[in-house]
């Protein structure tokens, strides 16, 4: 049995999020960006939203973006948007905003992601 979300009048199959950074196993930024994924997932969850976000290392998009529905870019990735957007023009690419990367406003990234893909349809 597929999993649906209903958002409004449209059914929809699981989301699946990635979130790319500049990461390595020991930094900080690592860290961080693992607690805004594990926050998004647990909104999600809470919302009973059929979404999955998962965080990747930006080396490892090709490997990657083909499973995403939405690529989220953390703020640093900035200025690869465009060269990401013409390698992958079918994918919702977006950067997450520094302000609520900041503040690990998980409710306000996911809801903006979203928004984007139903805008991309």
């Amino acid at each position: 049995m597929k999993k649906e979300l209903v958002l409004g009048n449209d059914q929809m199959k699981e989301k699946q999020i990635i979130v790319f950074g500049v990461t390595s196993m020991s930094t900080d930024s690592t860290l961080y960006t693992n607690l805004l994924v594990t926050k998004m997932n647990n909104f999600a969850k809470k919302q009973h939203l059929l979404v999955h976000v998962d965080m990747q290392s930006i080396s490892k998009l090709e490997q990657f973006a083909k499973t995403a529905d939405v690529i989220l870019l953390s703020p640093e990735l900035s200025s690869m948007k465009e060269t990401i957007i013409k390698e992958y023009p079918t994918k919702t690419i977006e950067v997450i905003d520094m302000k609520d990367y900041g503040l690990l406003n998980a409710e306000n990234i996911l809801k903006k992601s979203l928004i984007a893909k139903l805008e991309k349809k």
